[in-house]
Parts: C-alpha cells; structure tokens; sequence
C-alpha cells in the first residue's frame, strides 16, 4: 500500500510541478507578446519579475510544510519495504529519480533551491549565500532562454 502513496505521489509532484513551469512559461510568453521587438525592456520586466515569483512560490512552500514538487521525498531516500512488482518499479524510478532532479534542476531555480539545501524537510527557504547565488544565476539563465524561445530567437525543442 505505501508503494502505492508513493507513486500517487511522484505522479501528483510531476503535474504540479508542470503545472507551475506552464504558468511561469506562460507569464513569459505574454510579456514578450506585449513588449515584442525590444529584447532589453523584455529581460529588464523579466528577470526581476520570475525572481520575485519564484521567491513567493519557495515561501509559500516552506509555509505550508507539504512536499508539492516531490523533491524532499526524493532528497528523503524513501524506502519501500514490500517486494512486489510495483514496488520494484518504484524503487526504480526512485532511483534514477536523482537523476530527473538534476535535469529538472538545470531548467528550474525552484527546484535547484530545493534541491540543493541540505537536508530533507527543513522548509529553511534559502539558507546561505551560495544558494542565494545558484538561485540568482539559475534564475537568469532560465528567464533569458525563456524568453528568447519565446521570442523565437533560440530554438530548444
């Protein structure tokens, strides 16, 4: 049975998490419709504009205590302690969960932040300077190749 909580929730943390990625995406996409033609007023609104998002959306998720991305559970190493089929497949993807993370990681700040503070289920928010930094950075480089994709400047897919 807890395998099956397990699944429900890597399957509930992947719609949400896209869930968050089409609406930040989708925020993006607009301004550059708005403001289409000047790329430096784009990334002046941009930038600073998905930072502050991203910020409220890592507070409200350190307020609530509720692991909506998946990424604690993840951090957390759940073990599964039936040997069925299922559970060996989850244990699977578990395990090369890791692996998405770093993915998911690479193309979201959110995720890098909660990703990379030690420990699991601490809700800290962003604890120290170098993660201030990883989040500042990672949050540039998505908002610029963003928004240059939605330009149609840069071709990712």
């Amino acid at each position: 049975m807890k395998f099956l909580l397990i699944a429900k929730k890597i399957f509930l943390a992947i719609g949400i998490l896209a869930l968050y990625e089409i609406l930040i995406k989708g925020f993006i996409f607009i301004i550059t419709k708005i403001f289409e033609g000047d790329l430096n007023l784009i990334l002046l609104i941009v930038i600073p504009s998905t930072f502050i998002i991203r910020c409220v959306i890592i507070k409200t998720y350190d307020k609530n205590k509720i692991d909506i991305f998946g990424i604690e559970a993840i951090k957390a190493k759940i073990e599964i302690e039936k040997e069925t089929m299922i559970a060996k497949i989850i244990k699977i993807l578990l395990g090369i969960s890791k692996i998405a993370v770093y993915v998911i990681v690479l193309l979201d700040p959110t995720a890098t932040v909660i990703y990379f503070r030690k420990g699991s289920k601490l809700w800290n928010g962003i604890p120290d300077k170098i993660t201030w930094a990883l989040f500042i950075l990672s949050n540039i480089i998505c908002s610029i190749t963003i928004t240059l994709s939605s330009l149609g400047i840069l071709k990712i897919f």
